[in-house]
């Protein structure tokens, strides 16, 4: 009976430095924290050419709530000094008026003329209820490094599709490519991409980059879609592509 009751006590000490040591070892999971990323600058949609896109992207919500998000810009003037390639909320905000929701959010300002601007810095912020900010990756946008490339025209849905360019300025650092990125639907229920890139449908031109107009003409399949997204893009021998106006 003595030896029983010893090994149920060795087994019961055993069970409590098990629970203990189960204790001892547990980490509570960290807080999230709130991530963001600041957004390649482009050209708005059809009828805004005079203009500029910014964007930015909330990629993880944090346990705080967000009191303010959008873009912080610093202009380089030309002639002046009096400007930092590290903006913060110090500095001129472009605050967005939408929702905190996870995904791509964007700001429309007026546009940086290359007769004006030397650079423009920009990066994405968010103000949470705390106090605490968080910043994206500062980028940095020359105005006469970029090619002013627009769509004028889309001939329609049906083929042939074609598409026409406008160039107007060639920009100051060295073109790798160029032509057009577009996405479709054939199908009513097909999923299709209002913002089209080169991850989507592209068309480069057989064109060196010159001053002028030039038509394209867009690969679909069959004779006709039901919808069609329409852009030019540029993309430099550094690796950057810009894209331009959006046409549908």
């Amino acid at each position: 009976m003595k030896r029983i009751s010893l090994q149920l006590s060795t087994l019961l000490a055993a069970l409590f430095l098990f629970a203990f040591s189960c204790q001892d070892h547990y980490v509570p999971e960290e807080p999230e924290t709130l991530k963001i990323r600041t957004l390649p600058i482009e050209s708005p949609t059809d009828g805004e050419y005079s203009r500029t896109r910014f964007g930015m992207a909330i990629e993880k919500l944090g346990n705080q709530a967000i009191k303010k998000f959008g873009i912080i810009i610093s202009t380089h003037s030309i002639g002046s000094n009096n400007y930092t390639t590290n903006p913060t909320i110090a500095n001129q905000k472009l605050s967005i008026n939408e929702a905190a929701t996870i995904g791509e959010h964007s700001f429309v300002e007026a546009s940086f003329d290359r007769d004006e601007y030397v650079e423009v810095f920009y990066r994405a912020y968010a103000e949470q209820t705390n106090g605490d900010v968080v910043y994206g990756e500062v980028f940095k946008y020359t105005p006469a490094d970029i090619v002013s490339i627009r769509v004028t025209n889309l001939s329609g849905n049906k083929a042939p599709i074609e598409v026409d360019l406008d160039i107007t300025y060639l920009g100051a650092i060295e073109v790798e490519e160029y032509g057009v990125v577009y996405s479709y639907k054939v199908n009513v229920n097909d999923p299709v991409t209002p913002n089209p890139t080169l991850a989507d449908h592209k068309i480069k031109s057989a064109v060196a980059l010159k001053l002028g107009k030039q038509t394209i003409g867009l690969p679909i399949p069959g004779n006709s879609v039901i919808q069609i997204y329409t852009r030019p893009y540029v993309k430099y021998k550094n690796g950057n592509v810009f894209y331009g106006n959006i046409s549908s």
